[in-house]
């Protein structure tokens, strides 16, 4: 009878349907996720960023294909793909006995699955394992519910599955300056850290625009906040994704535990108590992206996003006029970035350029050869 019961469990996930949450930037996509967790109708753990995380481990030379051992390659999945986080709700497992029977499933699932693609077979045995550690009961799942937080990794799972994805998007302004605040916090260089905020956005951008189909829901971060908004998408959202409502997706959660949300004006870490009253309040978020960005980095961000920003419903506070266009491109082409000698500064101002023009005309293609994770 188990063993019945494990190959139709094989089966049901070699031919599930996915969902997608993927992102515009810093626009609260975690928050969206920890909605939808324990949900009955989903398999959904903390995210995965699957191929992110694959790429990632590739460029550091480690080898994951079908022909290592399957004992290897689990041990390789728990290092690279669910390794521990300084956020809680980013943590897979809540002791070493989890780890230890989350190999034992995983291994078995690899062993097993008919699955005729590696990547697929991978991303299918994370699943299960945890599914089985976590006692889930995937015969009565209708979707794996999974976040990939770049939007240039998304196309690969239309490789391998019938995909819906999630797109959640907020005004640039608020998402460049709370941004640009967590990068401080990482010790980000200054060049990468502005041209992963242009690229992620941009690329999230040209993957809405090539998917204008029912593939893709556009979730907006101002739509959801307060109770009242946030029933009423979740309930336009259910019915999307052809899942039962329940008041249970209006309560942020991992793990079942309560999730109090994140945010880098309040520090580089989860918090651990409700966030401050009216703190989404749109009056005091426009207060806050004020004060970190200057008239000229809200001028550069209208100019270069203010037909995004039109389509959506965000006001410009400025007048998209030719000499305001030539000079946030300017800027956008030779400013932001490090400070250097004058030799180098020409070196690197020229390779500024290039990369940010391959960004401006071709995002989706540029993530090719531009690190943006």
């Amino acid at each position: 009878m188990k063993r019945e019961i494990f190959l139709d469990e094989i089966e049901k996930l070699d031919k599930i349907d996915l969902v997608v949450l993927s992102c515009y930037g810093h626009v609260g996509i975690d928050y969206v996720g920890n909605l939808f967790d324990n949900n009955k109708q989903i398999i959904r753990f903390p995210p995965l960023s699957f191929f992110r995380k694959l790429k990632i481990a590739k460029k550091k030379g480690i080898e994951i294909n079908s022909n290592i051992s399957i004992k290897k390659l689990s041990g390789i999945v728990i290092n690279n793909f669910l390794h521990k986080s300084c956020l809680a709700s980013y943590n897979f497992f809540q002791n070493n006995s989890q780890k230890k029977q989350f190999k034992l499933f995983f291994e078995k699932f690899i062993k097993y699955s008919n699955a005729n693609n590696f990547e697929k077979k991978l991303f299918l045995g994370i699943h299960y394992g945890l599914s089985k550690i976590y006692r889930i009961k995937i015969l009565n799942k209708k979707y794996i519910f999974t976040q990939e937080d770049r939007t240039n990794h998304c196309p690969s799972y239309n490789k391998y599955f019938k995909t819906k994805y999630i797109l959640v998007i907020r005004d640039p302004r608020p998402t460049f300056a709370g941004s640009l605040g967590m990068h401080k916090f990482w010790n980000l260089h200054k060049t990468y850290s502005f041209d992963r905020l242009l690229g992620n956005w941009l690329i999230a951008d040209q993957f809405f625009k090539k998917n204008k189909n029912n593939k893709v829901y556009i979730l907006q971060n101002e739509k959801f906040q307060g109770i009242l908004k946030l029933r009423k998408e979740m309930k336009k959202l259910s019915k999307w994704l052809n899942i039962k409502y329940s008041k249970e997706l209006t309560k942020p959660t991992y793990f079942g535990k309560v999730w109090h949300g994140d945010s880098s004006y309040l520090g580089k870490n989860e918090q651990t108590k409700p966030l401050p009253k009216n703190f989404y309040n749109l009056k005091n978020v426009t207060k806050r992206w004020k004060s970190k960005l200057n008239d000229e980095q809200v001028l550069d961000i209208e100019m270069l996003l203010f037909y995004s920003m039109k389509k959506h419903g965000y006001r410009l506070e400025n007048n998209v006029t030719t000499l305001n266009l030539i000079k946030a491109y300017y800027r956008i082409l030779f400013s932001y970035k490090e400070k250097y000698n004058f030799f180098k500064n020409i070196y690197h101002t020229i390779k500024n350029v290039i990369r940010r023009i391959l960004i401006l005309i071709n995002p989706l293609f540029a993530a090719k050869f531009v690190d943006l994770n």
